[in-house]
């Protein structure tokens, strides 16, 4: 490899150099056990460097970069490692080939790795890093092979953020404004702290875009920060996409320097970038469009300003606009103002909001049974009012379950609600009965949908469905809220706050509520008229084999299953979840491990688990859990290859209890299933509180149940939220050890 090679890199060399032309195989439900050092780096890459032509060096890094951006980490580290092995300046071929790289940044490897991720996993990939505030780019150059990478953000991006409304803050970059880092990441700090400092060779005609969910307590809605970087010549997708990014935002940076005017006029590329600034806005709301001049002598800003807000009066009639002088000595002030005025706006603002489905021409056809026109048609047909609408099977399932509840337990309702053995039976066949009977009733147009899903036997069509439900019933739980619970918080009684917040709880729906229909559907065989076909298969034309067959596709591609209902509390149909696991975990050589979680409510227990292992459980600032989720994953662990079933549950003490009935024993039961079925046992504690002898309290409840065990659990305690701990706090850790220690030693053998 020559000199010459060794200091030019273009962009084919990037790509080429870095991951090559072959797909690459991505196994969802596999994460690695290893964090990447240097040493391990090198392990990795260094036998790619040995070819005469290296091509896709990187390629057995692809795991580690997975994992890197399942725990919401950029590919720093990656720098890291490429930057401590430049340093050792070595005669060797890898040192010459990474020698290429230092010009580039984590930005531009995120862009070669997301062109790499196969197809069924882009949207999940995708949604962790908006999770993440990871800022995603947007390669779009005047090159049609790699404008392709940009695109297919693009097109990926769409039904990840639809269901949340995002406010668009603008920054747009001239080609030669020289600006030392991004404006964004200046101005705020606390939101951009994943965006590096330095551009990368893939920043010309490119576009970042990082999301930032309501903050928890909603007094700021959620927030888009994108960057515009533009270079000539741009190129025509490029240009449509900043003016349809443009026709959406809130707020408007356009960066301008002495290298934009020839005099006082503007030259060609900021006139372009003027006239690519959409004069319509989505909604005909009312924008703030600010001109930042930076580097200008003040004798010659005065002009300029003048010449640039005629420029501006004349283009952008309906909105509200300023212009700027950058002073250096003034910098901290004038982003302070900048800042204070941009959260006022977005403070102000209601409409619009980041509408990702019109950013491309190309529209999804509203015909397509995945879109969110389709959908809601579909729903319009159901009437919807409640689960039984939709989930009848459900319904009169749970209905079954409560009534044979009442023939094992007592409550304090059962004087009220007492029914004689032969009542109870009477009503568990009239149950029963109107299950058989749905065999002779038309079928449910939107599970018709789902049934088309689940023949397709492809995951993005399972996660497309799964989106839009999420979608349409978030959007029906924000109605119900605002129109039921805000309008009717005076005057209530505790009896209509139970009865409203249960029927929040009955519009809580996501795609586990179809998968469980399914399955019991599956399980009725109607009296008459039906032969041996199922009601599942007589409505939907789905045998026990097909639904088996999608459910193993939907764990295989590392999604979590839902085997304790957050509602009713029952668990799905044992001898199903029993065959589909049967067909997941199919080698019986590999050694099966249980790991489960325990904490109090909202201490971030799901969190963890998808930092450790990728398990994609639902996340939000509040309650999120309900029930109880497992997800399959497997690895391999000093050698030896394991599968292992990782468990996620509700919190102990959770706000839901109390308006559901059967709720008191939740938590005790939820820890007896912890340690009776887990080989790992992770006790989540979030920090120093109150919270620590609430947990102990209700483990300690079943622990000694260990001692029925043939095996006992390795048992973690996570204490979260402890950084810079503190001397003083040194007694309440002694405290917590001795309390275990005797709550260990009471227990038999």
């Amino acid at each position: 490899m020559d000199e010459e090679e060794i200091s030019n890199l273009s962009i084919d060399d990037f790509f080429m150099l870095l991951f090559g032309l072959n797909p690459i195989e991505l196994d969802p439900t596999e994460f690695v056990t290893e964090e990447l050092t240097t040493e391990l780096f090198v392990t990795l890459v260094e036998p790619f460097s040995k070819e005469n032509h290296p091509t896709g060096i990187f390629r057995n890094l692809f795991p580690y970069l997975v994992d890197s951006i399942s725990r919401t980490i950029p590919f720093t580290r990656l720098v890291t490692c490429i930057q401590e092995l430049n340093e050792r300046d070595e005669p060797n071929n890898l040192y010459k080939i990474l020698k290429r790289f230092e010009e580039c940044t984590g930005r531009d490897f995120l862009i070669a790795f997301l062109d790499k991720v196969p197809e069924k996993s882009f949207s999940k990939i995708l949604d962790a890093l908006v999770t993440a505030n990871i800022p995603i780019p947007i390669f779009l150059p005047n090159d049609a092979s790699h404008s392709q990478k940009g695109l297919r953000v693009l097109n990926g991006m769409r039904d990840i953020i639809a269901v949340h409304k995002y406010h668009l803050f603008l920054s747009v970059n001239q080609e030669n404004t020289g600006i030392e880092k991004p404006f964004s990441k200046q101005l705020y700090k606390n939101f951009s702290n994943h965006r590096e400092d330095i551009p990368g060779i893939c920043n010309p005609n490119s576009i970042d875009i990082s999301f930032h969910a309501a903050s928890e307590n909603h007094t700021r809605p959620p927030l888009a920060i994108s960057e515009v970087y533009y270079d000539e010549p741009s190129s025509p997708i490029f240009l449509s996409t900043v003016k349809a990014l443009s026709k959406f935002s809130f707020y408007i940076v356009i960066h301008v320097s002495s290298n934009d005017f020839d005099g006082c006029e503007p030259k060609d590329q900021l006139n372009l970038t003027l006239d690519n600034i959409s004069t319509e806005s989505y909604c005909n709301h009312k924008r703030k469009i600010l001109v930042l001049f930076w580097g200008f002598k003040a004798q010659i800003f005065g002009k300029l300003k003048e010449r640039m807000e005629k420029v501006l009066a004349e283009k952008f009639i309906d909105d509200e606009f300023w212009c700027m002088e950058l002073i250096p000595r003034n910098r901290k002030t004038i982003f302070e103002r900048i800042k204070k005025d941009s959260f006022q706006k977005l403070m102000d603002v209601k409409k619009p909001w980041l509408n990702w489905t019109s950013i491309l021409d190309d529209r999804r056809d509203d015909k397509d049974f995945l879109s969110e026109s389709y959908f809601s048609l579909s729903m319009e047909r159901v009437q919807f009012s409640c689960r039984a609408d939709i989930f009848f099977a459900s319904h009169c399932f749970t209905e079954m379950e409560r009534l044979r509840d009442k023939g094992r337990l007592k409550a304090s309702d059962d004087l009220e609600s007492y029914k004689t053995q032969s009542e109870i039976y009477s009503e568990i066949k009239m149950y029963q009965e109107k299950q058989k009977n749905l065999a002779s009733c038309k079928p449910i147009p939107i599970l018709l949908d789902f049934a088309k899903v689940i023949k397709k036997k492809e995951i993005k069509y399972m996660r497309k469905f799964a989106n839009q439900v999420d979608i349409y019933f978030k959007k029906s739980l924000e109605y119900l809220i605002r129109t039921d619970f805000n309008s009717s918080q005076d005057g209530q009684t505790s009896i209509q706050r139970k009865e409203l917040r249960q029927k929040i709880e009955d519009h809580d729906i996501t795609i586990h509520d179809f998968w469980r229909e399914f399955v019991i559907l599956s399980r009725i065989m109607p009296e008459t008229g039906g032969g041996c076909l199922s009601v599942l298969e007589k409505l939907y034309d789905i045998n026990y084999s097909q639904l088996e067959e999608a459910y193993e596709i939907w764990i295989r591609e590392g999604e979590a299953i839902q085997i304790l209902e957050g509602v009713s509390l029952r668990t799905l149909n044992s001898n199903f979840l029993s065959d589909v696991l049967n067909r997941v975990m199919s080698d019986s050589k590999r050694q099966l491990v249980v790991l489960s979680v325990i904490g109090l409510e909202s201490s971030g227990k799901s969190t963890l688990l998808n930092y450790l292992f990728q398990c994609g459980f639902s996340t939000s600032a509040g309650r999120c859990t309900k029930g109880a989720y497992m997800s399959y994953r497997h690895t391999i662990y000093n050698g030896k290859e394991l599968d292992l079933l990782i468990i996620d549950s509700e919190g102990m003490g959770s706000t839901a209890a109390k308006y559901i009935t059967r709720r008191a024993d939740f938590d005790k039961k939820m820890t007896l299933l912890g340690i009776m079925c887990s080989q790992i046992l992770i006790l989540n504690i979030k920090g120093l509180t109150g919270g620590i002898s609430d947990t102990l309290e209700v483990s300690s409840y079943h622990i000694d149940a260990l001692s029925n065990r043939g095996s006992k659990p390795r048992i973690s305690f996570v204490l979260r939220d402890m950084k810079d701990t503190k001397d003083a706090q040194r007694p309440a850790f002694h405290d917590i050890r001795e309390g275990l220690k005797k709550m260990f030693n009471e227990i038999p053998n």
